[in-house]
């Protein structure tokens, strides 16, 4: 499953991004709706390279979230988020199909800054795999791969595996996984990639393999636009399938704003993103927990949704005054 998301200088991530799925439980604790919704884990010798928001020293990275919601304006970057995991997914099963021409190729469009039309970007993740924590990135430009690397977290040691500088050594389609420069190690980022990574399209004709996301136990399920051409009651009948039925791991992007339910979702896992000076930011709704503590009304907020499309937390659109001038 996937534990952290890091990109620099991605479409419209100008600034190196970390998208965490590990927390602690103290973001809302005691609350038994939420109990099915993370991974408990035993990781207590391993301080992991995570970046997280904690509101006690002392607390823990002891937990992995099962979902996350991402939600914003239109050309947020949204999309950009999952299509960083959406281009590892295709690197690793059609590798013959990544284009590195800049001008046809769209899975590698770097920022759009023109200062940074010379500069390499990077896509690292943070994967827990069979007990343990591999951190595993490529380093590309417009002409193709620079660089590749694999690290094993282990006792609070990161344990390199390979770091080479020449490009594309494991991935390239004329070496095979039995291949001479194959490491034993690497296998189980292969098999992610390959064998327990699902990416789905939202849509109306998709609406059975949507209903049964949930029995895809173990797996990670990667869905853009949840909830387009569906009605808003089977969207929430789908993700309360996800959440309390099945074992998958759950990241999405959506404009159902009835997702942004604390019933549904831990703070930690509703990321609201926008534009700041054309470059997507993410900021969580955990970042506005204290104001929330000082509700009585803590765990059953009514009006996050209202509060969410008030801009209160951003991540919302706004017209320009040219656009809403129609006289």
């Amino acid at each position: 499953m996937i534990v952290q998301l890091k990109v620099k200088n991605f479409k419209s991530y100008k600034e190196e991004t970390t998208f965490p799925l590990l927390s602690g439980k103290d973001i809302m604790p005691n609350f038994p709706t939420h109990s099915t919704n993370y991974i408990e884990l035993n990781n207590k010798n391993n301080k992991l390279n995570i970046e997280r928001k904690k509101e006690k020293d002392n607390d823990e990275d002891n937990i992995l979230l099962r979902s996350a919601g991402l939600f914003g304006a239109n050309n947020s970057g949204k999309t950009n988020l999952l299509s960083a995991i959406t281009f590892f997914y295709n690197v690793f099963n059609s590798p013959d199909n990544i284009n590195f021409t800049p001008k046809d190729n769209t899975d590698v469009n770097k920022f759009a800054h023109v200062d940074l039309q010379d500069q390499s970007s990077e896509i690292e993740f943070c994967l827990y795999l069979k007990g343990d924590f591999y951190y595993y990135g490529l380093v590309f430009n417009s002409k193709g791969f620079l660089g590749e690397y694999l690290f094993k977290n282990s006792f609070n040691y990161l344990d390199m595996i390979f770091d080479d500088t020449t490009p594309y050594p494991f991935m390239t389609p004329s070496l095979t996984l039995t291949g001479p420069n194959h490491h034993t190690e690497f296998q189980n980022v292969y098999d992610f990639f390959t064998k327990n990574l699902i990416i789905l399209n939202s849509d109306s004709d998709n609406i059975e393999k949507l209903k049964t996301l949930y029995k895809h136990n173990n797996k990670t399920i990667i869905l853009d636009d949840f909830g387009r051409g569906l009605h808003t009651n089977l969207t929430l009948q789908i993700i309360d399938s996800i959440l309390f039925k099945g074992n998958c791991q759950f990241i999405f992007s959506s404009h159902c704003t009835k997702l942004i339910d604390l019933k549904l979702f831990r703070l930690d896992q509703i990321v609201f993103i926008d534009k700041v000076k054309n470059s997507s930011k993410l900021t969580y709704l955990s970042e506005y927990r204290k104001r929330f503590k000082g509700n009585p009304d803590y765990y059953n907020l009514p009006n996050i949704e209202r509060y969410y499309l008030e801009g209160i937390f951003g991540g919302v659109p706004y017209l320009s005054n040219s656009i809403l001038d129609l006289d």
